[in-house]
């Protein structure tokens, strides 16, 4: 896209490149279509009315330039957002490089590029980050710091993750990995704060150490612009981990002459799916020996997970960490939003015209029993009587925010749901929600490796179904065994002393995951309806 009208007189001149009236026409003239094709890019079904500039700071003077800017992006009908979207500046063409932006010059021409497509700008944070300094900016200032865990790469080697995510990470030599958060939001971000905090004030060894970190301050506010931590060696996160191990599972399961017959479970350590059929009293060895060997993984797992909120619970004198006693104002505000999502979700589900032969019975059902699951949100009132304690936690727990190392796993990305407030996502609540997100990711994992298998191997689901369940009950009730032992002997109480009232509580935040699944599945996902109405039902039997 070629800009309206030239910006630069003589490139290579600061005060005629990077001064502020050129790069605010430069921003103002990029297509906000390279926006909505970046995963990072939230709000891709906005209308984009036009992109301004917000702030910027010059990272290098010399071309190529390096520009640190933060764009206003505006849309019809909604508040604004500001992104980070480093720039580089070119009078010469990067092959390598797709730009933003084709200049005209009044000596040539220029380009204009994603800056952390650039290794050598990636190098140039870095470089910032080991000499922690201030960048000043038109009216705010770039803070660069580094902590004791920064290590310097010794290979200058530059890769960019592949995960899907809404941020972009830089990897420099399998040492370290910056983590740019792109949407700039004004206040505390709770993953850096929580690394910060693990890292710094714990002993808790099962996440990145955080290394360094880019902030932002303007006139009234600050915002995280990047954080940088150890890299760890892995296997992949342990969503896709847990899905190579279930292929090769529903492969044996699929080879055994015996079924696995049906019996009533509905113990705590169900986890998610149908609790109603039990683990097969004679599985054939391959089946049972791989459930074997996860279920002691889930146990780590759970030790692990205990051990973190054991860590984030560890500072009762620091206000943003110190465990708080649940009070009455707690309890009515979960139960308010809980059943805000139950109505929202099962309003949706009613409007649905058709469900498909297998789902109908279910969803009708569902729709007529409203009231009980109403009603069954009031049993987090026992927590107000039982002394239990609310605290920080990771507020989106799932597999996939776990890594798969060769000695067990490492906890990523302490942000929250990215939909909340970060004041929403920095607040305190009951860990039990982290553990009812990992319970409801066993069930989805059993359930998704269930259709990758049927899909790709012509097999049938129902004759995998009861292998299905008792695999992810073993897998739940491994996690859950080694995780409350773990929690119980903090000075203040984070979980529930009785174990009935423990199993009612966490069917209560069982139920409000599987809601907030239903309401997603609804609206991406139809053909997986099955596997959060599964959760709704089984959340119910529990406690």
């Amino acid at each position: 896209m070629a800009s309206r009208a030239p910006l630069f007189s003589a490139p290579g001149t600061l005060e005629t490149i990077a001064n502020r009236v050129a790069l605010a026409d430069l921003v103002a003239a990029l297509d906000p279509e390279y926006l909505r094709q970046q995963r990072w890019f939230g709000s891709k079904s906005k209308p984009i009315t036009g992109l301004q500039l917000n702030d910027y700071a010059v990272l290098r003077p010399e071309l190529p330039l390096f520009i640190l800017a933060l764009i206003e992006v505006e849309y019809a009908g909604s508040d604004a957002e500001i992104y980070s979207v480093p720039l580089m500046i070119s009078d010469r063409a990067f092959p390598q490089l797709d730009p933003l932006l084709e200049l005209k010059t009044a000596s040539g021409g220029g380009f204009v590029y994603e800056g952390l497509a650039d290794d050598e700008f990636c190098n140039a944070l870095l470089h910032k980050i080991a000499h922690p300094s201030e960048l000043s900016a038109m009216t705010g200032r770039f803070v660069f710091e580094k902590t004791p865990a920064f290590i310097q790469p010794d290979s200058p080697t530059v890769k960019r993750s592949r995960a899907e995510q809404s941020n972009t990470s830089i990897i420099f030599g399998n040492i370290l990995i910056l983590k740019n958060f792109r949407k700039v939001e004004s206040g505390t971000n709770p993953d850096l704060e929580i690394s910060r905090f693990l890292t710094t004030k714990t002993d808790f060894t099962h996440i990145p150490p955080l290394a360094g970190m880019i902030e932002y301050f303007g006139s009234s506010s600050s915002a995280a612009i990047s954080m940088l931590q150890r890299f760890v060696p892995n296997q992949g996160d342990t969503w896709e981990y847990t899905l190579r191990h279930l292929e090769d599972f529903y492969a044996a399961a699929a080879r055994s002459p015996k079924k696995a017959p049906s019996q009533p479970d509905t113990s705590v350590g169900s986890g998610g799916g149908s609790s109603r059929t039990g683990p097969p009293p004679a599985v054939e060895e391959a089946a049972g020996r791989l459930m074997r060997e996860y279920a002691a993984e889930a146990s780590q797992l759970g030790h692990i997970t205990g051990q973190l909120h054991v860590a984030l619970a560890s500072a009762p004198q620091d206000p943003d960490f110190a465990p708080e006693a649940i009070v009455g104002q707690d309890v009515e505000r979960w139960i308010r939003s809980i059943k805000q999502h139950i109505e929202t979700g099962l309003g949706a589900l009613d409007r649905l015209s058709s469900y498909g032969p297998e789902l109908e019975r279910t969803a009708s059902e569902l729709i007529r029993k409203k009231s009980d699951y109403l009603a069954k949100v009031e049993e987090l009132r026992g927590l107000e009587a039982s002394q239990t304690h609310k605290i920080r936690c990771h507020g989106d727990y799932h597999l996939g925010q776990v890594l798969k190392t060769d000695d067990g796993f490492c906890i990523l990305d302490f942000e929250g749901e990215p939909l909340r407030s970060l004041q929403e996502r920095r607040e305190k609540i009951s860990p039990l929600k982290d553990v009812a997100g990992m319970l409801r990711s066993y069930h989805y994992a059993a359930q998704a490796g269930l259709f990758a298998f049927a899909e790709q191997r012509g097999h049938k689901r129902d004759a995998l179904e009861p292998w299905a369940r008792a695999w992810e009950r073993q897998a739940g009730k491994s996690f859950l065994a080694a995780y409350v032992p773990e929690v119980r002997h903090t000075p203040a109480a984070i979980v529930p002393s009785s174990i009935d009232l423990l199993t009612r509580v966490l069917s209560v935040f069982l139920l409000d995951k599987a809601v907030y699944e239903l309401n997603y599945e609804l609206n991406h996902r139809p053909s997986w309806l099955k596997i959060p109405l599964e959760g709704i039902q089984v959340a119910m039997e529990l406690g």
